[in-house]
């Protein structure tokens, strides 16, 4: 029986080429955006997770109206000691910036 399906369906497509070329394209578009998709989302779900209590520590964005790009992760140094003062819950905080030739450093290590 199985023999027999596979036979019908390999006549189908030799006959209707144009059509079994583009759903097998359409599928395999598909299939790809799909799998994409799902890393993409597996990548945000898990990012910082290495870190101890990583379910605790969040990113604070700033929404600016005057640029084309309206939030960035780059937020005013002052941000973050007002944040933890006027919050209790907030343990720790750090600002980062993104200048290409800044270097953080921690005792010996650079």
């Amino acid at each position: 029986m199985i023999k027999h399906y596979l036979k019908v369906a390999f006549r189908n497509l030799v006959k209707y080429k144009t059509q079994s070329l583009v759903s097998i394209i359409g599928l395999a578009v598909g299939f790809t955006c799909f799998a994409l998709s799902v890393l993409w989302i597996r990548y945000e779900m898990t990012y910082d997770t290495f870190h101890n209590g990583a379910d605790r520590i969040y990113m604070v964005r700033a929404h600016y109206t005057d640029s084309p790009s309206s939030t960035s992760n780059v937020t005013p140094y002052p941000l973050a000691n007002y944040l933890q003062e006027k919050m209790p819950e907030i343990e720790a905080t750090a600002s980062t910036s993104i200048y290409r030739d800044m270097k953080f450093r921690l005792g010996d290590n650079e």
